[in-house]
């Protein structure tokens, strides 16, 4: 493709200055952002406080806020209300019932194991993970058992036959080798999954005491294609929940994705994997530190994520729930400590967030591990879709060569017109540093012409990039505009793609200091 230099044209034959369509770039973005807050503040907040932990009474029956805990990290809720709470620096499994009391269920605060059909009180255990089923049944994840409490206080061996290995799949789970399973989860069907982490594989168990794998090979393969067959795949699991529709949601231990597992036993992205720190779209943002993950029965999905909690709705927009989150122009901060019970969520400080649980009403709680507390937040507005969420997409293109194009209607004369980017590099979280930027506008026979259009040259950043993506990676910025049904165009091949993202404000940015230099620009 061939460009001109000098002014853009606009409409039919008229030519607008150069600063002219890099205002009206600000100004789209400028509405979208202001849209955005306006949205946000239109919805209520969800409120934070601590239901247990930060005392210092280590005795049964008291008040859960007068508590000690020490390792709190994973969560479960029963169907009366009731909350369990993991705590493995203590070898215990606890119950808050729906008076705010706290006292032990399992585990008598040693490791190891002493054997089944005794007093869940009495067994030495170290839980890794917990779930609770319709019924009462608490479940408890151990080094190579999955074992069950029942109503009346008896531990029995479901999972393992206390041999750290693989084996058993078609078979009698009891008579089947794991290793360090973590995040046990009930379906509506009484299906028990769990993260089998030390084989790098999900396992299901049957009611009636089958067990096999649903996810996983095996292997350690890293990132794959949205769609793949779950069993082809090697996959290491951080988190496990299900959602309403009784699919299964998995946190990615290494390329820092939620993955849902459809029907057809198939993995698909829901959120992460694209390389903005912070975008109004899920799947365009890249997730550090993400640990375990729930829905609710809105289908809201509901991730933690270092000292923060962020939810995925339905339409794959991606809020924050709790935490303090400074995600302006882009940037992915995120405040440690402890504080805000009282106030609104997105205004508290948490510290290393694990496990989540959801109630039935849309209560979350939270295992802030960092600060030996667990924590409620009320339910969440369902928010609106954020404006111009679907503007701008990432295709996923990452190894593409050259750059990225968007389209919108740059000039207002109804038409789709393309904005290209140009940048030096392969891969763009080594690389992203932009090199010029071009504007094409379509013509009314709907050709985007080669002469007329105008490219500024970028200076080159005065500093070098990040070599891979970190919470503080600044090589992107966030852009918000209106534009829907856009499409992205490959000049070569003139071939239509899904439309596609660029860092708009980084541009921006750097068109500010362009001081006004044209050049000519070949892709």
């Amino acid at each position: 493709m061939r460009t001109g230099s000098g002014n853009a044209t606009e409409g039919r034959g008229r030519r607008i200055p150069r600063k002219k369509w890099a205002r009206s770039f600000q100004a789209m973005v400028g509405a979208g952002l202001i849209g955005c807050l306006a949205q946000a503040a239109s919805l209520s907040l969800p409120t934070i406080s601590t239901v247990a932990g930060g005392g210092t009474s280590q005795e049964e029956g008291v008040p859960a806020a007068q508590a000690l805990l020490k390792y709190p990290e994973d969560l479960a809720v029963d169907g009366a209300g009731n909350l369990y709470l993991s705590d493995r620096s203590t070898l215990r499994v606890r119950k808050i019932d729906t008076q705010g009391v706290i006292r032990t269920v399992a585990g008598n605060g040693q490791g190891g194991y002493n054997g089944d059909g005794i007093a869940a009180t009495s067994a030495t255990l170290v839980p890794m993970g917990i779930a609770v089923d319709a019924q009462g049944n608490l479940f408890i994840a151990e080094d190579v058992r999955i074992r069950m409490v029942s109503p009346s206080g008896v531990i029995t061996t479901l999972v393992g036959d206390g041999n750290r290995g693989f084996s058993g799949d078609g078979g009698p789970a009891i008579a089947a080798s794991i290793s360090s399973p973590i995040d046990p989860e009930v379906d509506a069907q009484g299906n028990l999954y769990f993260i089998d982490r030390g084989n790098r594989r999900v396992r299901k168990l049957t009611p009636d005491g089958v067990i096999s794998t649903v996810v996983g090979n095996g292997s350690f393969s890293g990132t794959f294609p949205e769609g793949t067959r779950a069993l082809d795949v090697g996959f290491e699991a951080q988190g496990l929940g299900i959602s309403p529709s009784g699919e299964i949601l998995l946190v990615g231990g290494f390329d820092h994705r939620v993955y849902r597992l459809d029907q057809q036993g198939r993995l698909w992205t829901v959120a992460g994997g694209g390389f903005f720190g912070a975008d109004p779209m899920a799947t365009n943002v890249v997730l550090h530190g993400l640990r375990d993950v729930a829905s609710d029965a809105r289908g809201n999905v509901y991730v933690s994520q270092n000292a923060i909690v962020q939810m995925i709705a339905p339409d794959g927009a991606i809020h924050l729930v709790a935490g303090r989150h400074n995600r302006r122009d882009g940037f992915a901060d995120v405040e440690t400590g402890y504080g805000g019970d009282g106030g609104p969520a997105v205004q508290a400080l948490l510290k290393d967030v694990v496990g989540l649980a959801v109630t039935p009403d849309g209560q979350l709680f939270v295992a802030d591990r960092g600060n030996a507390r667990v924590r409620k937040i009320t339910p969440v507005s369902q928010p609106e879709t954020p404006a111009g969420m679907f503007a701008l997409r990432w295709a996923g293109d990452r190894d593409g060569g050259g750059g990225a194009v968007v389209s919108g209607d740059f000039n207002g004369d109804g038409r789709a017109d393309l904005a290209t980017v140009s940048k030096p590099g392969r891969y763009d979280y080594e690389y992203w540093a932009v090199g010029s930027v071009c504007l094409l506008l379509q013509s009314s026979a709907g050709a985007f012409e080669d002469e007329g259009s105008s490219c500024i040259n970028m200076p080159a950043p005065t500093a070098p990039l990040p070599t891979r993506p970190s919470p503080t990676f600044r090589g992107v910025g966030l852009a918000v505009a209106d534009m829907n049904g856009i499409e992205r165009r490959r000049h070569r091949h003139r071939a239509r793609q899904p439309a596609t993202r660029f860092p708009l404000q980084l541009v921006l940015r750097r068109l500010e200091h362009a001081r006004g230099r044209v050049g000519r620009h070949r892709r």
